[in-house]
């Protein structure tokens, strides 16, 4: 009987222990998706301050855009076709600027690109047999 005993509460102790474990792994997976994503929130934040430094640059631009202007001066057309053409050719710049930095610097893609998205899914993810 008292083998019995000794073996049922070993048994308790060994499943309780292998659920402990599980679980400290659990929450290990869990902290460090944390942290991962707490980096890649702080490289975000370094990569808007760079992309801050990059539109000041845009101020260097301007060569080019004067460039466009002393184009459409030399241009053998009325001046109302000139504003559409210079108010169009500005329109397109900045659709493209806002789409390329709206991109770069969306959540998501920066979540898909470090690889964060797959850690947390991995982390929280139910093992087969858990409550």
């Amino acid at each position: 009987m008292r083998r019995v005993l000794a073996g049922l509460v070993g048994a308790i102790v060994a499943a309780l222990l292998q659920e402990y474990r599980r679980v400290s792994v659990q929450w290990l997976k869990i902290q460090a998706a944390i942290w991962y994503v707490k980096g890649v929130a702080q490289a975000r934040r370094i990569a808007v301050r760079v992309v801050a430094v990059v539109a000041a640059l845009l101020l260097a631009t301007a060569g080019f855009i004067l460039f466009h202007v002393g184009l459409f001066l030399w241009l053998p057309v009325s001046l109302a076709v000139k504003g559409l053409l210079f108010a169009a050719l500005g329109l397109i710049y900045l659709v493209v600027a806002w789409l390329v930095i709206r991109a770069l610097l969306s959540e998501g893609s920066w979540l898909r690109g470090s690889g964060a998205s797959d850690l947390i899914a991995d982390a929280t993810r139910r093992e087969p047999g858990s409550k």
